[in-house]
Parts: C-alpha cells; sequence; structure tokens
C-alpha cells in the first residue's frame, strides 16, 4: 500500500516501507537544517481518510515557525508540537497499521 508524502514547493513522493519513510525524512530534515526553513510534512493514505493534528507536551505560548507549501511562512506554538522522534515514530505506525500512535495526544482540526 502506498502512502503520498508531500513536503515544501511540490515535494512529492509516494512511499511504501518504512525504509523509504526514513530516507525521506532523513533528506528533508537535511534541506531544512540546511537553509534553516523547517517545512511542514504531510503523510496521506491511500483512500484520503482525513488531516490529523498533533498536540505535544509542551505548556508554551511562544511561536514554533516552519514553511508549508515551500516558501509560505507559517506560525504555531510549541505546545502543538512533539520531538521529531516521536513524530518519526508515529508517522511510522501509520504507515504500518494505517492508526494513530497511542503514545500521541491526538486532536482533530
Amino acid at each position: 500500500m502506498s502512502f503520498e508524502a508531500t513536503w515544501g514547493n511540490g515535494g512529492r513522493e509516494f512511499i511504501d516501507s518504512v525504509g523509504q519513510l526514513d530516507a525521506l525524512l532523513d533528506r528533508i530534515d537535511s534541506e531544512a537544517r540546511s537553509d534553516g526553513r523547517p517545512q511542514e510534512v504531510q503523510l496521506s493514505a491511500p483512500e484520503g481518510d482525513g488531516t490529523l493534528g498533533v498536540v505535544g507536551d509542551e505548556d508554551e505560548d511562544r511561536p514554533f515557525t516552519f514553511y508549508a507549501f515551500g516558501n509560505h511562512h507559517s506560525e504555531s506554538h510549541w505546545r502543538h508540537t512533539i520531538r521529531a522522534d516521536v513524530a518519526r515514530q508515529a508517522a511510522r505506525t501509520f504507515l504500518l497499521t494505517q492508526s494513530l500512535d497511542s503514545r500521541v495526544r491526538w486532536a482533530e482540526v
């Protein structure tokens, strides 16, 4: 089963294994670190069963800046983020089981 990963300014790749997912996330992370522009990455199930938001454990109101669609500056609060290793594991769980990782607090948006 292939999942569609989208990021940046038109980045799109179909993923069907954890190895492919990890390689893609490593590449996107490397590019974001080199240009200082964290990118939003979305992983969509084949049937398009909706969009999910992640709520983190931090209770801070300071902004977190990231970029959607490549150059569209966006902000969220740190309390709506999770650590990169936790997010990666949640993406792996979603890819393998098509369900949400129970170790993450999810909010429908």
